[in-house]
């Protein structure tokens, strides 16, 4: 045999002993720290999925549906099976020193998720389950690694307008699904608006009978004039029992959800299902029209008791602490018009109308109080003296950056959704005339990833009143799922990181590249979204 045969085959008796080292998948958001360990683990290998304490027997049924989408099957059994071929659930407060941490284990033959938390094992759940996707090309082979991941911010939260344009509970549910995927905790849910009520009262049928439909809707852009309009009834809304089950659903998923009811303004609708809730004594109709209305609640002892008893059902649905009451655009016109009002301020020792819509805010926090929930609001909330427990959400970033700081001084918590960053009604691209039709504005993924919510000059005293962030999706120009994933997709992973991931440890080529990955993971679960990157 001469020489060059015998290294030949040298070669291919070491590529057989040692197996090409695989690719260590994708995940987004990035985790803390990731150390890579000598073996393999094969998920088809797997038999059953563990766990001791019954706290964490609904976590494996999470993880079997996750992994039961790739075709994985498991049993699920209440024991140890660290030292079997498992993926073994484990809450105990040795986790980590860490708050709000967990740690995964993956070996030869099993994985070990421990955390010390319900809550926090579903995020190290979640890191599974993009495991187990991006491996799927693979085989299902993955490299050994431990895993030790927290969260940046405590609150991480997406919303979605479907007052303009409501979207069907399959769609809900699907929403929901990304933001678990991608480790968000909150649904900021804004049910209400000038241009339709989308939740059923059981004590105010005409807020939906009413509320729910509007006659017509503009076309196009509300700044073409002059404004032209389809002529096509428009409406819909969530019964309460299609809401418990979205509220189950998402509680499943780790995701929490924060229903909006608009005070004092936005709230046409709610007048025109119930005209005794205005200050002009007309009646009116529900808004056709993109924009704020200048109609707004009175300040009646009937109008509160009725929103007394609104958010008595509201808070007897939504088992989360938060309840989200907006307070953002009042024009106060209408209370400025009204010699009524102008009095009842007189009354109340009351001297300007920001002052007036703290004293109406107040009146629903402390009745929401009574109920064990507070209350956030939109920043305008802080115009005037409002309670010092309620949570300030800083979005007028083009009017002071400080506002944020304020609110912090002030002894408010906050949370960060500045327009300019995170606002995903805004185009993503510059080449506007072949975009969907937006409302304006431009944030493409870099300026969502590099641009952090914490405003620069932030006085770091006060950080610990930040409770973090969340991206807006205002529908009046997006009026199918189709269109809102467009928007939401892929801005949505660069949020997700930037909520969770050390900024220190965030890099966008390191995250581009990984976003590449995921394009497996739009096509996997039929997610439309912008190829711009």
């Amino acid at each position: 045999m001469n020489i060059k045969n015998t290294i030949i085959i040298m070669v291919l008796l070491l590529m057989a002993c040692n197996p090409q080292e695989v690719k260590f998948p994708a995940i987004i958001p990035k985790p803390d720290n990731i150390q890579t360990m000598n073996g393999q683990f094969n998920f088809k290998d797997c038999e059953t999925i563990c766990y001791q304490s019954e706290e964490a027997a609904e976590s494996a049924e999470f993880l079997k549906l996750l992994l039961g989408q790739y075709g994985l099957d498991y049993k699920i059994e209440k024991k140890d099976c660290k030292k079997d071929k498992g993926i073994n659930l484990v809450i105990s407060d040795e986790a980590s020193a860490d708050k709000n941490s967990h740690i995964i284990s993956v070996g030869k033959k099993s994985i070990e998720i421990k955390a010390s938390s319900v809550s926090d094992l579903k995020y190290g759940i979640q890191t599974i389950n993009q495991l187990a996707l991006f491996s799927k090309e693979n085989g299902f082979i993955i490299p050994c690694v431990k895993i030790t991941d927290k969260p940046r911010f405590q609150y991480r939260g997406m919303h979605l307008d479907v007052s303009r344009h409501y979207m069907p509970v399959d769609f809900i549910k699907k929403y929901i699904d990304n933001l678990s995927f991608l480790k968000f905790n909150y649904f900021h849910w804004h049910l209400v608006d000038d241009q339709g009520w989308r939740i059923e009262i059981k004590k105010y049928p005409d807020l939906t009978r009413i509320g729910s439909v509007r006659k017509e809707t503009v076309i196009g852009h509300l700044s073409t004039k002059p404004n032209k309009y389809d002529g096509v009834p428009y409406g819909n809304y969530y019964t309460q029992e299609e809401i418990k089950d979205i509220i189950e659903y998402a509680a499943f998923r780790n995701i929490t959800i924060i229903p909006e009811i608009e005070i004092p303004g936005h709230s046409q609708a709610a007048i025109a299902s119930y005209p005794f809730l205005g200050c002009t004594g007309k009646k009116i109709e529900v808004m056709t029209r993109w924009g704020i209305s200048p109609n707004i609640y009175n300040l009646e002892d009937t109008t509160f008791k009725f929103l007394f008893n609104v958010f008595d059902e509201v808070a007897s649905l939504f088992p989360g602490k938060f309840i989200h009451i907006g307070g953002d655009e009042a024009i106060k016109d209408q209370w400025r018009a009204s010699s009524r009002i102008n009095n009842q301020m007189k009354e109340l020792g009351i001297e300007d109308y920001e002052e007036l819509q703290s004293y109406f805010i107040n009146k629903i926090a402390d009745h929401l109080a009574k109920k064990g929930k507070q209350i956030i609001g939109w920043d305008e909330i802080i115009e005037g003296n409002i309670r010092s427990d309620a949570i300030v959400m800083h979005w007028r970033a083009w009017v002071d950056e400080n506002i944020a700081l304020k609110a912090a001084k002030r002894g408010h918590q906050v949370i960060l959704t500045p327009t300019s960053r995170y606002y995903f009604d805004y185009y993503q691209s510059e080449d506007m005339e072949n975009e969907p039709l937006a409302i304006g504005g431009y944030i493409p993924l870099d300026s969502v990833y590099l641009c952090d919510p914490v405003p620069e000059d932030f006085d770091t005293v006060y950080m610990d009143k930040i409770l973090g962030g969340q991206a807006n999706v205002w529908t009046e120009y997006m009026p199918t799922p189709e269109q809102v994933e467009y928007m939401v997709f892929p801005r949505i992973l660069a949020l997700s990181e930037v909520l969770w991931t050390a900024k220190d440890k965030r890099d966008f080529s390191d995250f581009l590249s990984r976003l590449r990955e995921f394009e497996l993971y739009f096509k996997e679960f039929n997610i439309n979204y912008a190829k711009h990157y």
